[in-house]
């Protein structure tokens, strides 16, 4: 019993091995395939972009310039832009649910590291 648990041992040892070499080859594929983007200017040269923002924006928004024609369509995506609700005479706001939630974390990320 203790062989087989000690095999299991040394075979998860391998693969978390693996799985970490891999996640630390994403910065660098990142770092060398940004600047070269022909959106960099764009999304790099935004207030609070840092290295790692202006890629993960980038990612998020895509090439698909159409799928947001202004501000206002990108933000109700990202779920930041407020749903607005009336009962009776009552009449408030609140969060949007059904939105891109990586998205949304992006712009509160951007948003903080801008402040």
């Amino acid at each position: 019993m203790a062989a087989a648990k000690s095999l299991r041992a040394v075979s998860l040892t391998k693969v978390l091995v693996t799985l970490q070499t891999q996640l630390e080859e994403y910065p660098r594929r990142i770092t060398e395939t940004f600047p070269p983007h022909p959106d960099h200017n764009v999304f790099g040269s935004l207030p609070g972009a840092k290295a790692t923002l202006g890629p993960r924006r980038l990612a998020e928004v895509g090439g698909v310039r159409e799928e947001y024609p202004d501000a206002d369509a990108l933000l109700c995506q990202a779920g930041v832009s407020p749903v607005s609700y009336q009962s009776g005479k009552v009449n408030q706001c609140r969060l949007r649910r059904a939105c891109h939630k990586v998205l949304r974390a992006t712009v509160h990320l951007w948003a903080t590291a801008a402040a």
